[in-house]
């Protein structure tokens, strides 16, 4: 049996984040409060789009838009490290040379042992210390000492200006939100509130680097498309294209971290903002575990009832403790894909504390199915293991229960248990 760290137990003592329904690496919800959720449709002005360059599902890159007789800057390439010069080996003496050396070295040797052996036989009074070395009696001179005199104000003069930027080689921002499809896909039409599985990179205009993407790092992220989940500039943007499609989203300030900017000072609240989005997958987050999994019989101190596919009801075991490590227990036994390390599974789920409390849940009304990304079914070192980390080798389609110890003085003990609704495809 695995033993979690106390980081990864916390994770699940505040488990109602969760219904956040956001991976790490999607877009945050922390827009300003939007005066509309209604889809926009295809830009208005494709003057002042940019350019996206890269693959569908594989790459992308944003070109913003220059102005007249403007060129692109060329990136500065990373100075490599000067290797250090080797050093230059030392000539080996001739045979002769090295042999005349050699006896020299005898000869001088020999006389050195003869003079030492007459200073050990009469020591002279040369060894003693004298006085010649004694401090002199003088008194110092106040010649370094410091003068009274003021500083005069000569070289101080005002500070020197800070140099201007340049002006930007780009043209300004469209002032509206801006919904180009670039690759119309042949899926299902987006719809808000859903769950998405997507590819993205966003860059802040004017910025060839990006600022947040998962093309490179991070893999498919699944998120809900809803207000206060991701920016509402997303909202609006993605609604109504079909699965399969890439798109091109310009967000205003407003349509995206309003005036205040990201909570992590990269984005300013006077920045626009551009987005290429793969939409790749959507789900529905009412969908349900399997209602026909079968019951495996594995014994529990926990106490779990309910119909499978619905709400579970969870009663704390009287007069038994805590248990001091993370134990699970397949309850239903699902027929789906089994659940691999670094997965990211779609789960349903209720939380009590060992005190019978509400810890977490998605099955109030408007949350749903929450993604868990791939690092929360990771099995690397214990730094990186998480709670969920005992979902893997457990089938989609099962429900599952999972017992975490508490920490004295810090938080309870938690039971929750979870469905497993589906995996979602690597891409």
């Amino acid at each position: 049996m695995r033993r979690m760290s106390w980081a990864a137990v916390a994770t699940l003592a505040s488990f109602s984040l969760l219904i956040a329904g956001c991976s790490k690496s999607s877009p945050g919800g922390e827009e300003a409060s939007p005066t509309s959720t209604e889809p926009v449709g295809v830009t208005v002005d494709e003057g002042l789009l940019p350019e996206v360059e890269g693959e569908f599902a594989e790459s992308a890159t944003i070109l913003f838009p220059l102005k007249p007789g403007e060129t692109r800057p060329t990136p500065t390439p990373t100075p490599e490290p000067e290797a250090e010069p080797e050093a230059e080996a030392e000539p080996e003496p001739a045979p002769d040379e090295a042999a005349d050396g050699a006896g020299d070295e005898a000869a001088g040797d020999e006389a050195a042992g003869d003079e030492a052996a007459g200073d050990e036989a009469a020591p002279t009074d040369e060894a003693e210390p004298t006085d010649e070395a004694a401090p002199p009696d003088e008194e110092p001179t106040d010649e370094a000492a410091p003068t009274d005199e003021e500083p005069t104000d000569e070289g101080d003069g005002e500070e020197e200006a800070e140099p201007e930027e340049p002006p930007s080689p780009y043209l300004d921002p469209p002032e509206t939100l801006q919904s180009k499809i670039l690759k119309e896909g042949t899926g299902e039409v987006v719809k808000a509130g859903q769950l998405l599985s997507v590819f993205y990179r966003g860059q802040i205009w004017g910025q060839e680097d990006a600022f947040d993407e998962n093309f490179e790092s991070g893999g498919l992220s699944t998120l809900r498309l809803q207000s206060g989940m991701v920016i509402n500039g997303w909202v609006r943007g993605l609604q109504g294209k079909k699965v399969g499609s890439r798109v091109l989203l310009v967000v205003p300030p407003a349509e995206g971290y309003g005036i205040t900017g990201d909570q992590y000072g990269i984005i300013k609240g006077t920045d626009t903002l551009a987005f290429v989005v793969d939409i790749l997958y959507q789900f529905d987050p009412e969908t349900q575990a399997q209602e026909d999994a079968k019951f495996t019989g594995e014994a529990s101190k926990v106490r779990v009832s309910g119909e499978l596919g619905a709400e579970p009801t969870i009663q704390t075991p009287a007069g038994i403790d805590p248990p001091e490590d993370v134990t699970t227990t397949v309850i239903a036994e699902g027929t789906g894909d089994v659940v691999e390390e670094g997965d990211t599974v779609l789960i349903q789920f209720k939380a009590i504390d060992w005190s019978g409390n509400e810890a977490g849940s998605s099955w109030f009304e408007g949350a749903g199915a929450t993604p868990l990304d791939a690092y929360s079914t990771a099995q690397g070192d214990e730094s990186q293991v998480t709670p969920f980390s005992s979902l893997v080798g457990k089938k989609v389609g099962s429900r599952v229960l999972v017992e975490l110890p508490g920490k004295q003085d810090a938080y309870q003990a938690v039971i929750v248990v979870i469905d497993i609704v589906m995996v979602v495809p690597k891409g």
